[in-house]
């Protein structure tokens, strides 16, 4: 509570936002350390730009700041003042307090959401109280949740916590209701199909694990009913977003066969440094960094290396263990097969995968692979001796050389890898020497090389001047360049939305569905099926100076300038 408060009173954030403010050459750019990361534009350009949009609106459904008109019920949760507040529990503040504490609150309460959730998953596994807060820290420092947590993380965290209401020692009609309440707020926060359906199969996998409490009549009845409810409740209240998009070349329609994912990322489960650098710049090929993240924890090499597979042989007795063992490893070989392999898109289908792009499926298939070396190794124990820290060490060095370890990239910020061994050896000592539960100091270490490392990725911003904003001479000069005929700011100073955030009626911007209402006024400057293959997309708009428009993205198209100045064409609004 304290940390919270603290958070929140100074308006922090992981935001990216800086980045706008330094370019608009604000005084106060509330960066606090860290650098902002321009590849989370769907979080600055887009996801923020679009809140500070929706509070110049005042909260309402239809974007009126907006040359488009555009609805903000769309796959990024917005804050709306409609019956759908009451299923972002993030973003509840937003009507009570200054924005910059809503927006705080939000993300504060992403993290705290996760880390609590998490810890209840894998108290669920077997893992004590200080090894299960341990652990959902490990989740929360992959790079997967740091790289994209400032979009996705309020889907990875309300999953966490859906799920572990399931488990609170409460009357069952009470978690069916929060179940559903925090499912419907997963989807309607952050309504992304690959991440849901993926997740959704590690959930059931996990239920049929440690849910027998579930999987009687009555209860199973009320948690499909609950699920089903929660979905349908998305439904309900995303059904324009989702129908326009259905109808989309980009979004929608797409469908995908397995296999894909690399050696490197593939071997970042147990190297979680593999897929970057130490300057957190990919190493992928045609990629990015967010792109190059996946979810590996130093832990579990750690336990590879010290588990006591010497009670294996008394753990195979037992039918509990054995049976959970045999649904988690089953599902983590099916998930790491669609990865991996060239599974037909027909084969896909049987469980919605052909909607999952591999890549995608890794922060689920991380998440299972976690539980399923939590279940294994709580039981059979960890063994402290010298050769197993030598074999630990081998290992990491033997991983850096083969997937790290190039002439070509300098030493050291290629090293991040090795940073694992000095804390290894300090938890080994701990654990050797000392009567602490030896997992505690293993966790330990893997959570402060994740934190040195990943942790730098998301800078500290406050978000005060994001939502109370300077006048500064380079917002008097976009000001200046408003058409004061139509009220529009055609002149693109900043990217996707961030015109239209700063209270501009901007062409500059990120429409989530094809806006025909608008666009229709043009259809006799290109041919039709031109047109539907530029404008039938979710789109990030650019305005240039070219003659003619373009797709130059799947997310983003160009527009001519020229459009909105002709003097024989009468730009209307919708």
């Amino acid at each position: 509570m304290l940390l919270g408060a603290i958070y929140v009173s100074q308006t922090w954030s992981p935001s990216s936002y800086g980045l706008v403010l330094r370019n608009l050459e604000a005084k106060n750019t509330g960066l606090v350390i860290g650098d902002p990361k321009p590849i989370r534009a769907d979080e600055w350009a887009v996801i923020t730009s679009l809140t500070a949009a929706s509070v110049n609106n005042h909260f309402e459904r239809y974007n009126k700041t907006s040359p488009y008109n555009d609805d903000l019920r769309i796959a990024f949760g917005i804050p709306i003042d409609d019956w759908g507040w009451f299923f972002k529990p993030t973003m509840m503040l937003y009507k009570f307090v200054n924005p910059a504490y809503a927006f705080s609150f939000h993300y504060f309460s992403v993290f705290a959401l996760f880390i609590a959730g998490y810890t209840v998953l894998f108290l669920v596994t077997g893992a004590t109280r200080t090894q299960a807060v341990l652990l959902a820290f490990c989740a929360y420092l992959t790079a997967y949740s740091q790289f994209w947590w400032t979009d996705k993380g309020v889907l990875f965290s309300l999953y966490g916590a859906a799920m572990a209401v399931l488990f609170l020692r409460m009357p069952k009609w009470i978690r069916l209701l929060l179940f559903y309440w925090l499912l419907t707020g997963m989807m309607i926060e952050m309504f992304y199909p690959p991440y849901i359906v993926s997740l959704a199969f590690v959930s059931v996998a996990f239920v049929l694990a440690y849910g027998r409490e579930w999987l009687r009549p009555v209860p199973l009845i009320g948690l499909a009913v609950a699920a089903g409810a929660a979905a349908a409740t998305t439904g309900l209240y995303l059904k324009d977003y989702l129908l326009a998009t259905m109808k989309t070349l980009y979004p929608g329609g797409r469908s995908v066969m397995g296999g894909g994912v690399g050696l490197r990322q593939a071997a970042s489960q147990l190297f979680p440094f593999a897929t970057f650098d130490g300057r957190l710049h990919e190493l992928l090929p045609n990629s990015n960094i967010c792109e190059s993240a996946t979810f590996g924890v130093f832990f579990v090499l750690l336990a590879l290396c010290f588990a006591n597979y010497r009670n294996l042989t008394t753990l195979v007795k037992d039918r509990i263990f054995v049976r959970r063992a045999l649904i988690l490893g089953a599902a983590l070989a099916m998930m790491l097969a669609w990865e991996l392999l060239p599974v037909p898109e027909s084969v896909g289908k049987l469980l919605l995968w052909n909607n999952v792009q591999p890549s995608r499926m890794q922060y689920a298939q991380g998440v299972l692979l976690l539980f399923f070396v939590v279940h294994v190794v709580s039981r059979l124990g960890l063994s402290i001796s010298p050769p197993r820290i030598v074999t630990f060490v081998a290992i990491v060095v033997f991983g850096w050389m083969m997937l790290k370890a190039r002439a070509e990239v300098p030493f050291w910020p290629n090293s991040i890898d090795l940073l694992i061994i000095p804390f290894a050896i300090a938890a080994y000592l701990v654990a050797r020497y000392t009567k602490i539960d030896p997992a505690v100091p293993m966790l330990v270490a893997s959570v402060i090389t994740a934190a040195l490392v990943i942790g730098r990725f998301n800078p500290l911003q406050q978000a005060w001047p994001i939502f109370n904003r300077e006048d500064t001479p380079v917002i008097a000069k976009i000001r200046a360049a408003v058409d004061p005929k139509t009220g529009y700011l055609v002149q693109q100073f900043l990217p996707e939305s961030v015109q239209n955030g700063l209270g501009f009626k901007s062409i500059s911007y990120t429409t989530a569905i094809p806006q025909w209402h608008f666009w229709n006024q043009f259809r006799d400057k290109v041919d039709a099926q031109t047109f539907n293959t530029i404008f039938n997309r979710y789109s990030n708009i650019w305005v240039t100076n070219d003659s003619f428009p373009a797709q130059v993205a799947p997310d983003a198209i160009r527009v001519p300038a020229t459009w909105f100045h002709d003097p024989d064409h009468r730009v209307e609004a919708p």
